[in-house]
């Protein structure tokens, strides 16, 4: 490992939850053309408006890894050393799934800042209604092991991109196939 030179990467919670389940993570219902609103007025309305930006670096070794976090989480108490996330959703399929990803940002966070702790809440965009509070004991085992596949999938996909492409050479055949080669 001492030879092997560090790659440096700058993660926060989404790119954590988009890598580990996918893109389109949290788009599953157009809301705008429901005419329900949006995830950050109901934020706002319950008074999750927070602009506290945390910063964490963090050498994984066995990686290979320097890791950059930034994140801005829904509500920070600091007496209680708690994380509060908030997770809208417009019908009740949504629930589970948004539980799952809330987990993994509110853990995010609590790694972050050291917190032991963590409430996640799931609103109804369209009645403003919340539908779960879930509270749990931060896990910092099971987070690491989520969060280290995430940078190992990262690492590799930008390995890959950084490889240099070789052209296989076309042969005859291929140029008949295509009907642009006539003997």
């Amino acid at each position: 490992m001492q030879n092997e030179q560090f790659v440096k990467m700058k993660m926060g919670p989404s790119k954590v939850i988009r890598t580990l389940y996918g893109s389109e993570a949290g788009q599953t219902v157009p809301r705008a053309e429901l005419g329900i609103p949006s995830g950050r007025k109901v934020h706002r309305d319950f008074g999750f408006s927070s602009n506290e930006e945390i910063l964490r670096k963090k050498i994984f070794l066995g990686l290979g890894i320097v890791l950059i976090s930034v994140g801005i989480p829904d509500a920070i108490d600091y007496k209680k050393r708690m994380i509060i996330e908030m997770k809208t959703v417009s019908c009740k399929l949504e629930i589970d799934y948004q539980v799952k990803i809330a987990i993994l940002q509110a853990s995010f966070y609590c790694w972050m800042l050291g917190f032991t702790k963590f409430e996640v809440w799931i609103v109804n965009a369209e009645s403003g209604m919340i539908e779960v509070i879930v509270q749990e004991n931060f896990n910092p085992h099971k987070f690491l092991k989520k969060l280290k596949m995430a940078l190992r999938i990262v690492k590799t996909q930008e390995n890959r991109a950084r490889a240099p492409v070789r052209k296989a050479k076309k042969r005859k055949e291929y140029y008949w196939l295509m009907g642009a080669f006539n003997p």
